[in-house]
């Protein structure tokens, strides 16, 4: 899974006013907005401020659209000043939102409580030097108003101090770091027109260096402008009042609507031909192309349903465009990969278009969504099994009056992409696959090997591995490793000595039945959850998918020591992830029929013992095959023999396909670089990977390629301490 949330500013800054000087709670109240430059040359964005009583709104959005960060403070204060009380982060985009963190003043203001959910770390009280308080930089443009009033601290001239919260990336530190900023007055002038009073903003919070910020002065004072210096950054960040207007609470809920505009669409696209044509999709700066093409439903017989596959082209930048487009293959399987085209590598797009075709039965393909834990989800429901029975027939049921669900699996999809190429006008094409989308470059490469020029395959699913068969070895080989580089590590190894007992602990503990209260980040509430054991240990070897195991002996450790809640909560956000991201009727669909009914018992015994997972992952599969379709399996779990360009590149701790599968798939591959990436997860390492992936598809070779920085493209792993 890969997070749209990119660090959009670089400061937020709160000082003190008085209640009288803002409208009471629940009454009308007002909108600022601000226009802003953002760091990177990322374009620019906007930034909503409400402010009603003692509660303020901050909505960021960049204008390519694509996800947005709604900040909520309830202000409190000694005395006569404010201060923020509470502060929720959320994620927004669309009618979606997903809660990312809470900042809490404690009582006595010296204190804070922070939770943020992404950091990894359980939640934890630290100092809080200066007050007022307020975040900034990765959680985006907070609170650069709050109808500040200068008047109150008599218009000053003179230096003040405000405090700084600020996201903090030093190791085995909390996730905030404290730093104050003073304010220097530097003159008197006009700006657009009305009188303001520059400062000059220094401190160990500003990571640029410094800045500048113009306030209004007079009867309604307020932040006209701020500017900060570009430090490293190609350009700095800078911010302009737009326009301020009175609004009352439901006026404001309409106005964040509006700002996020139109949610993107979700449903099936129609079973029609459209040609590709210029179109824009949420995320991303230039124009790409959108088509769509139907097919039968049913291939064999071309009778009965069609349904149309949504396609997203995304054009070459360079000028040097060649005519073998790369088709890329979603993982799962039941992944969209059409949602995925705002994250594509611009390396990859240098030369060549990329086709991107959302599988029948995922993204807008007639998906076969199912949603097994309520809407929004429950965590109560979404902490027990893995796959309830009763909400995999319910699924069943609703998903068979829109799909014939043995119609959905990889062979046929594999004959619809060849149908599309066909229709595109392609000759030879370039296939990329990552995870699952392994298996669906090999069936397709094996169906039409005439059409393919070259293979790129990430994480690679052997066509003889049965999924999940090997999940319980792999997760467990993957949590070895890493430990084994924590026992390496003298600091590590004194705090965490036995990981591996404390999770047998721990799953004693969970299966005796315990209670534990996690907050649910749909809805923002705290709610008492019962965890089943299974649904842990996906959790974390869903968690080793990624490179943020550092944070896993710390979990565990807070685990043994009585707080289940952080790891509860993380394998709880790690299932909704998997879940979330992908069609799981077509996950069924394709497992069912080509993997669950060719697992025996005696392959369970062999292959799950003195794992922390068992043989759970596979009983629960099993047990929703036994309520689903199953389609029919065609030339699935053949090797491909060819002597077509092949690079395979595989993570050392992958927790599904470890490298030993790239070797199995490739036996018979004589043109072929398999390439293990030291401290590798599921996936590729980003500009070492992808500069890799260039080369070998401009050569349509692996003679001459340099893998040499997959060596070092992963340092060692950074462990939480205690």
């Amino acid at each position: 899974m890969r997070n749209p949330i990119r660090a959009t500013v670089l400061l937020s800054l709160s000082v003190c006013f008085l209640w009288a000087a803002l409208p009471a709670r629940g009454e009308s109240g007002t909108i600022y907005r601000y226009a802003t430059t953002l760091p990177h040359g990322q374009g620019t964005g906007d930034e909503l401020l409400f402010v009603s009583g003692s509660r303020v709104e901050v909505l960021a959005t960049q204008r390519n659209g694509g996800a947005g960060l709604l900040t909520v403070f309830e202000m409190a204060g000694p005395g006569p000043g404010l201060s923020p009380g509470v502060m929720k982060v959320w994620e927004v985009s669309g009618d979606r939102r997903a809660f990312l963190g809470t900042v809490e003043s404690l009582p006595g203001w010296k204190t804070l409580r922070i939770e943020i959910f992404p950091s990894g770390r359980p939640a934890e009280t630290i100092a809080a030097p200066v007050l007022p308080w307020t975040f900034s930089e990765a959680l985006s443009t907070l609170n650069l108003d709050l109808n500040i009033r200068f008047a109150e601290m008599g218009d000053p001239k003179t230096g003040f101090m405000v405090g700084l919260v600020r996201p903090n990336r030093e190791p085995n530190e909390p996730p905030l770091r404290f730093g104050p900023v003073k304010f220097s007055w530097m003159a008197d002038e006009e700006r657009g027109g009305a009188p303001v009073r520059k400062y000059r903003l220094e401190g160990e919070g500003l990571e640029t260096g410094g800045g500048f910020v113009w306030a209004r002065r007079g009867e309604e004072p307020r932040i006209e402008a701020l500017e900060l210096d570009a430090g490293e950054e190609p350009e700095g960040f800078k911010l302009q009042l737009v326009s301020v207007q009175p609004l009352d609470s439901a006026g404001w809920e309409e106005t964040k609507r509006a700002q996020l505009g139109t949610p993107a669409s979700t449903g099936p696209v129609e079973a029609a031909e459209v040609r590709p044509h210029p179109c824009r999709v949420p995320g991303l700066d230039q124009e790409v192309l959108c088509a769509t093409y139907p097919v039968w439903e049913n291939r064999e017989t071309r009778q009965g349903r069609k349904i149309g596959l949504n396609i997203v082209i995304l054009p070459a930048l360079g000028p040097d465009k060649q005519p073998d487009p790369i088709f890329e293959f979603g993982g799962g399987p039941g992944e969209g990969i059409v949602s995925l085209a705002p994250w594509y590598p611009e390396t990859l797009r240098r030369n060549r278009d990329v086709v991107l075709i959302d599988q029948r039965g995922t993204g807008r393909s007639n998906p076969l969504d199912c949603s097994f834990y309520g809407e929004p989800v429950d965590f109560r429901r979404a902490a027990g099994e893995l796959f309830p029975v009763d909400e995999i027939r319910k699924c069943r049921a609703k998903l068979e009056k829109i799909a014939d669900l043995t119609q959905y699996t990889t062979s046929i999809f594999a004959d619809d992409l060849n149908e599309v190429r066909q229709w595109l006008g392609y000759d030879k094409i370039n296939l990329s696959g990552g995870s699952y989308g392994t298996r669906m470059a090999q069936v397709y490469w094996h169906r039409h090997p005439e059409t393919v020029r070259s293979v790129v395959l990430v994480a690679v699913v052997h066509p003889g591995l049965y999924l999940p068969l090997r999940h319980a070895y792999a997760g467990q080989r993957a949590l070895d490793l890493l430990l084994a580089e924590c026992a390496a590590q003298p600091e590590c190894h004194a705090a965490y000595p036995d990981v591996n007992a404390d999770l047998r602990a721990i799953k004693k503990r969970i299966d005796k039945g315990v209670t534990v209260t996690v907050t649910n980040t749909r809805t923002g509430e705290r709610q008492e959850v019962r965890p089943a054991w299974g649904m842990v240990a996906e959790g974390i070897r869903f968690l080793l998918y990624g490179q943020g195991g550092g944070s896993l002996p710390l979990q565990i450790r807070r685990a043994t020591q009585g707080d289940l809640a952080p790891l509860i909560q993380m394998a709880i956000e790690r299932r909704l992830g998997i879940d979330e991201a992908l069609a799981m009727g077509l996950n069924f669909s394709v497992t069912c029929a080509e993997d669950l009914p060719f697992i025996t018992e005696q392959m369970i015994r062999k292959n799950t013992p003195g794992t922390y997972l068992g043989d759970y992952r596979i009983r629960q599969q099993k047990a929703v095959c036994a309520n689903w379709p199953r389609g029919k399996v065609e030339k699935v779990h053949e090797p491909v023999r060819s002597d077509v360009p092949v690079l395979l590149i595989s993570g050392e701790r992958d927790p599904v396909t470890p490298p030993e599968q790239a070797e199995k798939a490739s036996r018979y591959m004589t043109n072929k670089l398999h390439v293990v990436i030291p401290r590798g997860s599921h996936g590729g390492v980003g500009e070492c990977t992808d500069n890799l992936i260039r080369d070998f598809l401009d050569r349509a070779s692996v003679e001459g390629l340099d893998p040499s920085c997959a060596a070092t493209a992963l340092g060692p792993v950074t462990f939480m301490m205690p």
